[in-house]
């Protein structure tokens, strides 16, 4: 069994920039969208249970990880970012996006023929009196230089975590990862703002699609999930007890699992 990590990198479709990704373990493909605070390497321990089973490829997004920012961000560049890796990846690859990487995914789908796509909490309602609020709290958190503090913010007024959830997150790797990556999520957001999705611009999405949530995070009004189940014509909800927005950090194995009845059955 191959769960070794390869780091490799590609260039974008957008000719901007290279993306850096890795390959860990064997049999079907899936590319991984992370979320805007994450990077390929959070989703190590979800390939790593998936084994000889799926061969994973998750990327590091624009101005993150080993992939620079090229122009800037837009959902145009990150979706023809993602284009690249799943070529790379070849032509049966399916496609999961976590967070504001869902929404990258369902846009790559919506631009790219794909056999299967994974869609983990989209944040579709991202304009607002409520997220504009949430969004100066944070970035007056960064402009005192506290990126702690800004992430502890966003993890309990948006991610929906308790104490316990974030006293176990800073024990872990990816608190270090999320902290770094901090000062990029205000510009990030000003281009989904731009972007602005809406639900129904996706409803020709025929290939099938699998909706994860956390029965801690299901009824976050950010997320989409509920609406675009009822919009696609071939969509399922899987609803993980005892978790929300990170469980591909938290639950690793039954992320796994979903994912292994999804693309082998």
């Amino acid at each position: 069994m191959d769960t070794g990590i390869q780091e490799l990198s590609v260039t974008s479709l957008a000719g901007d920039t290279d993306i850096g990704y890795i390959k860990m373990g064997s049999g079907p493909a899936l590319v991984i969208v992370p979320g805007a605070l994450g990077v390929a390497m959070d989703w190590s321990l979800v390939a790593r249970l998936l084994g000889d089973r799926v061969t994973c490829y998750p990327i590091d997004r624009r101005g993150k990880g080993r992939s620079d920012l090229g122009a800037g961000y837009s959902m145009e560049s990150e979706a023809a970012d993602v284009k690249a890796v799943l070529d790379a990846a070849g032509p049966d690859a399916a496609l999961l996006g976590h967070s504001s990487g869902a929404l990258v995914a369902l846009e790559t789908a919506r631009r790219y023929p794909m056999r299967k796509l994974i869609i983990y909490e989209p944040p579709f309602y991202y304009n607002g009196l409520e997220v504009d609020a949430l969004m100066a709290r944070y970035s007056a958190k960064l402009e005192e230089g506290g990126n702690e503090s800004a992430i502890d913010l966003f993890c309990r007024d948006e991610l929906m975590m308790n104490d316990d959830q974030i006293a176990f997150m800073c024990t872990t790797p990816a608190w270090g990862v999320l902290t770094t990556l901090a000062p990029t999520l205000p510009e990030e957001w000003k281009a989904i703002w731009k972007f602005n999705p809406q639900v129904k611009d996706y409803a020709d999405l025929a290939m099938p699609v699998l909706f994860l949530t956390g029965s801690m995070t299901e009824d976050n009004p950010s997320y989409a999930t509920n609406e675009l189940v009822e919009l696609l014509p071939d969509a399922r909800k899987v609803v993980m007890p005892g978790n929300g927005h990170m469980a591909h950090l938290g639950a690793p194995e039954m992320v796994a699992e979903e994912i292994v009845k999804f693309l082998i059955g």
